[in-house]
C-alpha cells in the first residue's frame, strides 16, 4: 500500500520523481496473517459491546463462508468514517473485530465484510418485526389479530432489539 493507510490523502504525492520529506511513509506492507474488520457503531449501541465479544463475519466475496471473530478494540472517542461525513451530529465509534481463523480462505485487504456481534441470547421471548411497533403520544403500540380475525391495537412495552426484530 502506498503511503500510510491512516493518511490516505498523501497517496497522490507518492510517485516517480516526487519529493520525499523526512518521516514520510512511502509504502506499508500489511501483515496478512491477522485480518480485521473495521466497524462504525452508533453511540446508542456502543455500551453493549465489550472487548473479546464473539462475532460472525460474512463477505460477498466468499458466499456461504462464515468466519469467527472477536472484538479487539473499541474507540474511546466518537469519530467519523470519513472527513466529509454528511451527518456529523450522529456519533459513531470505531470498533475493530479480529478474524480468529481463516486458513482455508484467501482474504485480501479492502474486501467489504459484514460483522454480527453477539450481545445477548434470549430464549422464549415474544418478538415482532421492528416495523410493526409504532409510537403514538409517547406510548408504544402494535396491532394484533383478535379471536374474530380483526386487527386490534394493543399497548406494548418494547425490550431489546436488533435491526429486524424487537422484543415486546
Amino acid at each position: 500500500l502506498y503511503g500510510d493507510p491512516d493518511e490516505p490523502w498523501y497517496r497522490n504525492d507518492i510517485k516517480v520523481g516526487g519529493t520525499v520529506h523526512g518521516r514520510t511513509t512511502i509504502f506499508t506492507i500489511p501483515d496478512l496473517r491477522v485480518m480485521q474488520v473495521k466497524l462504525w457503531i452508533h453511540e446508542a449501541d456502543i455500551n453493549k459491546l465489550d472487548e473479546q465479544q464473539g462475532a460472525k463475519i460474512t463477505m460477498d466475496t466468499f458466499p456461504g463462508v462464515v468466519l469467527d471473530g472477536s472484538v479487539e478494540k473499541i474507540a474511546s472517542i466518537a469519530g467519523s468514517p470519513d472527513q466529509w461525513d454528511r451527518n456529523p451530529e450522529v456519533k459513531r465509534f470505531e470498533v475493530d473485530v479480529t478474524i480468529t481463523g481463516h486458513p482455508e480462505v484467501k482474504l485480501k485487504p479492502g474486501i467489504s465484510a459484514k460483522a454480527e456481534i453477539f450481545i445477548e441470547d434470549k430464549l422464549d421471548v415474544l418478538h415482532v418485526p421492528i416495523q410493526s411497533v409504532f409510537l403514538e403520544e409517547g406510548t408504544h403500540y402494535c396491532y394484533v389479530v383478535d379471536a374474530m380475525g380483526q386487527p386490534e391495537r394493543r399497548r406494548v412495552k418494547p425490550g431489546s432489539g436488533n435491526d429486524t426484530h424487537l422484543e415486546i
